[in-house]
């Protein structure tokens, strides 16, 4: 999947355009899959943590799961929490060490300059 569809989701969810809010900065996007658009394409959950900061928890395909169950929702707002209390250097490490990593594409340098949105 193009870094630029996952980039294009994640501004969606930071202007206020969520397809669905699970409460407590946990979200689901869709993302569209390459010549197919979003309704066959793929699901992300977010994290957002405020104007410039979130973590993609999960991307898998619709046709293999459309909805979360109730305990998958509560334990991604348990890692957000967790999450929440990270530093900005403990992100950038978990990055340098692999835990984590950022996305680049044609659009992710607009995003991280702009740092817009809203936190559900």
């Amino acid at each position: 999947m193009p870094n630029d569809h996952i980039v294009t989701a994640l501004t969606r969810a930071l202007n206020g355009q969520i397809d669905t809010n699970y409460g407590g900065g946990v979200v689901k996007q869709r993302v569209s899959r390459e010549n197919q658009g979003k309704s066959r394409g793929f699901r992300a959950i977010i994290l957002i943590f405020g104007k410039k900061r979130a973590l993609f928890a999960e991307i898998f395909a619709k046709k293999d799961q459309s909805n979360l169950s109730d305990d998958q929702i509560k334990g991604y707002k348990k890692l957000k929490k967790t999450m929440a209390n990270f530093s900005n250097n403990d992100l950038d490490k978990a990055v340098k060490d692999g835990v984590f990593f950022e996305i680049e594409g044609e659009n992710a340098q607009d995003l991280h300059r702009r740092g817009d949105g809203n936190d559900p």
